[in-house]
């Protein structure tokens, strides 16, 4: 804020108490202006003509910038762009005299353009020197080489008159795209002429003043009023220049701050308000903490050097009142207060933010893109006019050639003669379609060739992208699989992918031939068409619409990256299932999506098709989702690809900073390092290094766990031809691995499933011929006991008989369970209730006798769910385990059996795989020896065992334990560890179905009354055995040897129940035999009997209407009650 006080004239004064105070001021103005004010005014000048020419020269820049942005668009080429931007910047005068101009030229330098010495334009300058001996255009490029923008004196010609030599100073500033260096200047005379100009007016006003002052010096009332109105009007004027500097600062679209010289904030306009967040009010008087710690240095280097030097610009960041920070410009300069000391500084803010981003954001695309020039993995060279002008190092790898020898070769000379006029013809074509033709390597050795080649514009030219594929190893595979041969070409022929982009909104930029062949639109009928609307079906729409819009943002979404299978419209309106990978591209600072589509209609019909397709397209999948990366001959990360991340957890940074044995396991890292000592030896011996080498490498993951890894490495070297990197791909081939290993298990799985089926079917057949030996064996004595006196002595040796015989009825059940032929019928029932009973059981007796160093113990959960079962078989099958796990431990130990309920929400991989749901789990566990790896793929084998024949059952337990699982829809898993013990956990389906009491019928219910049985069955021991049992029980029993019988004696008899033999052969089974008794006797009762299982022939009959299904061979028991039950139903 300006002040002043008000200066009271007081009471007339004499005359020369008012002249000559007068005279000697004017006297004193006169000198301090020519001794003080026109030196500082000329200062002052040459630095605003110095910031004028500054700022021209940056107006020249930005519409270099223009040029440059329309060639980066395509709009113009470089030479076009530049030759525009040249002419444009010649035109260009400013000035009085519209006659000051720009120039350009190069680091050479070389003259660009030149308005008034086109001599020069197009020479080299560097050795141009005026007429003191400077070299002005060396030292604008060293200005521009070290600092980027600066000044520079010398002598020069006046304006377009190159007669008068005379002193100049430019502002020289670097385009950097270009590498031009663009500048402009003023003569020095103009300064001076302009100063000389203020100077003689000065004289003459002052000249002027003293005249009037000595003239009316009588005058001295009148002229000290005319001095008192001339010094208000100054002050007036003072002020108005005050509020028109204020006015400039507040209208700055630009922050400006005003310091003192301590520092402190004497006034901020309204953008450094609307910038930094800021009012005048906080921080007048105050100092503003806004510079970040990193800045601290920097500037106050710089407020040094404006103090110093009156002024200073550089670039620097800005910390706002939100704690963020900003790129600014800062151009600093001080101020003088009337007693010429410096009153402070004042400050220009202005926001680089934008400018900052865009040019870290260039820098990371050119990175980007060099790297990935570098690690492509496809042999591609540019041609121009049938030279090659441009390689990478696949293409000097697949031909032999070095990059150096390639470039400027006549592309035909790497294919063989006879294929030349072929590639000729696709060349004129401009074909950019992939085809076949003999390769010709350095040596002269012929390969098989795909070449796909594209016409693009190579600076000033045509030229055309070749890409070379080497089809060697496609051709050695097609050799080796010759009996799959046409198949395999067929489906090779058909999988060509389609390649589609689509620009950032949705629009089909690029759309390859394949994709007519998969959805049916030709490249000219979809290109600039929105891809979702044309081939998403409307229920993707919505999702589609959702997603894009996150990816046209940051190029980032669930699909990049991944390999997704959708459905697509084809052009009749079809529906096409295919798979699609996609990634995302930067092209001209907007995100594009690049896919590759596959029609995989084949491979949804037929897995073995699935499984084909995805080893032969393989490489295309992996491509999309490998690392790339580059190290150091020390064995250093230097570039990892950011798909590092879905490979193996880390980020690039991570990696990179990782040594190799934190991300590979010590016999990995040995294998790796050992096959690189061999390439490195091979090629100090051969002198050639760029041989690739794959290897399969276990590598860890971020989260601990390991994964397997196909990687791909090249040894780089120098210019040289010495070792200097390595260049490597990896591929993350875990799901092979592990479909490698599934697939060993599923085989093992279905040859023990097939092995236990076949010697199931041979157990049930032995099973049934053996029931029928054993009826009489059980059967008869029931009916001979019934016929002797209690205390008769046969009684033992008839009971011992019956024991026998039941005994090996047993063993036979035990088949039958083998068989899988042994469950009649399923009921509620509780696995605790089956421990209980086991442990009480006779059985479990006689096994702790066998066992007293055994301790034996029950676990089980309270309230355990309920399951449906054979009580029976699986009492038999707890004992089979129970009896095992303490013959496993013959110096002693301990069982435990314990049940509980589990829920499975996901499949478990176990002995058996265990599919989701809800179970109820049977645990055995011992303390002993273990089961060894080699015996556990067959322990459920019939008779296969470690135990003595004969002293330890029969052989058939752990097969029981097998068939009792399969029929009951259960799991088995098996848990062993050497010298630790083995556990046996069996999973039995949970059921939430009610229990029902069984009804206990006495023995006097059991018996007939004189009711009439007919026996049908085959063979004649049967229907003895079955006719004694049931007339000693008082039934009137009639029995025929086949089914045909059986239906003519009901077409002329009544029979109370029949009592069918399932088998009967020859003729009709139990079952024909019922629907024909049906046809004749629609209510007739009847009972199925055989000595197999419940069959789905059986079941049938009992749906038919059969009430009980009987299992042989006959007892007195079972057939008594049975027949009885059947009776009364």
């Amino acid at each position: 804020m300006l002040s002043a006080k008000m200066i009271d004239s007081g009471k007339p004064t004499s005359p020369l108490r008012i002249v000559v105070p007068a005279l000697v001021l004017v006297l004193l103005f006169i000198v301090i202006a020519i001794k003080g004010v026109l030196p500082l005014v000329e200062d002052r000048l040459l630095d605003y003509k110095k910031e004028m020419l500054r700022e021209l020269t940056g107006t020249a820049i930005q519409t270099l910038a223009y040029y440059h942005d329309q060639e980066q668009r395509g709009v113009l080429s470089r030479s076009e762009a530049q030759k525009q931007a040249a002419g444009l910047l010649e035109d260009m005068r400013y000035g009085p005299e519209n006659k000051d101009y720009f120039w350009i030229n190069d680091f050479r330098p070389q003259m660009i353009m030149h308005p008034y010495r086109r001599d020069l334009v197009g020479k080299n300058v560097s050795d141009y020197a005026d007429s003191n001996g400077k070299f002005l255009f060396r030292e604008a490029v060293r200005i521009a080489e070290t600092e980027g923008r600066g000044y520079v004196d010398y002598m020069w010609q006046w304006q377009d008159d190159p007669s008068r030599i005379v002193p100049k100073i430019s502002y020289v500033e670097t385009f950097t795209p270009w590498r031009w260096i663009v500048g402009t200047g003023i003569y020095i005379e103009d300064v001076r002429a302009e100063i000389a100009t203020l100077s003689h007016r000065l004289a003459i006003l002052s000249g002027l003043t003293l005249l009037l002052i000595m003239t009316f010096s009588g005058y001295y009332i009148w002229q000290w009023i005319k001095t008192e109105n001339k010094r208000h009007d100054a002050w007036q004027a003072l002020t108005e220049s005050r509020e028109k500097y204020m006015a400039v600062l507040a209208s700055s679209p630009n922050p400006v701050v005003v310091y003192d010289d301590d520092g402190k904030v004497l006034y901020v306009n309204p953008a450094f308000t609307r910038v930094f967040g800021w009012e005048l009010s906080e921080l007048i008087g105050q100092r503003i903490d806004f510079v970040p710690d990193a800045c601290l240095q920097e500037t106050q280097d710089a407020i040094q050097k404006a103090y110093r030097d009156g002024y200073y610009a550089f670039d620097t960041r800005r910390r706002t009142k939100d704690g963020s920070e900003i790129f600014v410009r800062i151009n600093a300069a001080t101020y003088r207060l009337s007693d010429g000391t410096t009153g402070g500084m004042v400050v220009n803010l202005e926001d680089i933010s934008d400018r900052k981003l865009a040019e870290t954001k260039l820098r990371e695309s050119e990175a980007r893109f060099r790297r990935l020039h570098e690690a492509s993995v496809g042999a591609i060279g540019i041609h121009v006019g049938g030279r090659i002008e441009d390689v990478n190092q696949a293409l000097a790898k697949v031909t032999g050639f070095s990059e150096d020898e390639l470039i400027g070769m006549d592309g035909l000379q790497l294919i063989a003669p006879e294929w030349r006029d072929t590639v000729r013809k696709h060349i004129a074509a401009g074909t950019d379609a992939p085809y076949e033709v003999v390769g010709l390597r350095k040596d002269n050795s012929r390969y098989p060739l795909e070449i796909q080649g594209r016409d693009i514009t190579f600076g000033e030219h045509k030229a055309r992208v070749t890409e070379f594929r080497d089809l060697t190893e496609r051709h050695r595979a097609e050799a080796e699989l010759k009996d799959s041969q046409e198949m395999f070409q067929a489906i090779g022929a058909a999988a060509r992918d389609a390649i589609v982009m689509i620009d950032n909104v949705g629009r089909i930029a690029y759309w390859s031939r394949a994709g007519e062949g998969i959805l049916g639109y030709r490249e000219e009928d979809i290109l600039g068409k929105r891809l979702h609307h044309l081939l998403a079906p409307d229920r993707y729409l919505q999702d589609f619409a959702r997603a894009f819009e996150a990816f046209r943002h940051t190029g980032e979404g669930n699909a990049v990256g991944n390999m997704m299978e959708l459905a697509a419209l084809h052009r009749d309106g079809r529906e096409i299932p295919v798979e699609l990978s996609l990634a995302s591209v930067r092209l001209k600072g907007r995100w594009h999506a690049v896919g590759i589509m596959r029609d995989i209609s084949e491979r949804k019909e037929t897995e073995k098709a699935l499984q084909e397709s995805e080893e032969k397209h393989r490489f295309l999948t992996e491509s999309i989702t490998e690392t790339i990366w580059t190290m150091n001959m020390d064995l250093v990360f230097t570039y990892v690809s950011p798909s590092s991340i879905n490979i193996q957890g880390w980020t690039p940074e991570e990696l990179m900073a990782l040594p190799l044995d934190r991300i590979m396991p010590a016999p990995e890292l040995e294998k790796v390092v050992a096959a690189l000592a061999q390439e490195i030896t091979a090629g100090e011996r051969t002198g050639h290094y760029r041989r690739s080498r794959t290897l399969e490498v276990e590598v860890l993951h971020k989260n601990g766990g390991r994964i397997w890894t196909e990687v791909t490495a090249t040894i780089m070297v120098d210019e040289e031809g010495l070792p200097s990197g390595i260049l490597g791909v990896t591929r993350d081939v875990t799901q092979r691995k592990k479909a490698e290993a599934e697939k060993l298990e599923l085989l093992e799985k279905l040859s023990r499933s097939r092995k236990m089926e076949a010697l199931g079917l041979l157990a049930g057949g032995v099973a049934h011929d053996l029931n029928n030996v054993l009826s009489g064996i059980v059967s008869y004595p029931d009916l001979i006991l019934m016929d002797l006196p209690p205390d008769s002595p046969l009684a033992a040796s008839v009971m011992t008989i019956k024991d026998s015989g039941l005994k090996a009825a047993a063993i036979v059940q035990d088949l039958l369970t083998l068989a899988r032929r042994g469950v009649t019928a399923f009921e509620v029932l509780n696995l605790n209730d089956i421990v209980s009973d086991v442990l009480r059981s006779p059985e479990h007796r006689k096994v702790m006798a066998y066992h007293p160093d055994v301790d034996f113990q029950a676990r089980c959960e309270q309230d355990l769910p309920d399951m449906e079962g054979s009580a029976v078989h699986l009492k038999k099958s707890l004992l089979n385990l129970i009896a095992n796990a303490a013959e496993a431990q013959p110096g002693g130990g301990r069982v435990t059996i314990s049940t509980e309920s589990r829920y499975i929400d996901r499949p478990l991989a176990a002995y058996d795989n265990v599919e989701e749901g809800e179970y109820v789990v049977l645990r055995v566990e011992d303390q002993g020896q273990g089961i060894a790896e080699e015996d556990l793929s067959r322990i459920f084998e019939p008779f296969y065992t470690k135990k003595v024949m004969g002293r330890s059952g029969t052989g058939l337990g752990m097969a029981v334990v097998w068939g009792t699982v399969q029929d009951h829809k259960a799991y088995i898993d098996i848990q062993s560890d050497a010298n630790r013990g083995t556990v046996f956990e069996l999973y039995f389906p949970m059921t939430r179905k009610a229990r029902t009491d069984r009804h206990v019928t006495s023995h006097d219910v059991l018996r007939g009354r004189n009711e009439i049985i007919l026996v049908v069955d085959d063979i004649p021991e049967q229907r003895e055995i079955a006719s004694r049992i049931l007339g000693r029980l008082n039934y009137a029993v009639t029995t025929v040897s086949s089914g045909e019988k059986a239906v003519s004696f009901l077409k002329e008899n009544d029979a109370d129940l029949v009592i069918l033999d399932m088998i009967m052969d020859p003729g009709m089974d139990g079952l024909d035999t019922y629907r024909e008794i049906l046809a004749v006797k629609p209510n007739q009762k009847a009972i199925i009997a055989s000595g197999f299982a419940e069959t789905d022939r059986v079941k049938t009959a009992l749906e038919l209407g059969v009430g009980r299904y009987l299992k042989k061979p006959y007892t007195l028991e079972n057939i008594s009650r049975a027949v009885r039950q059947e009776l009364d139903r």
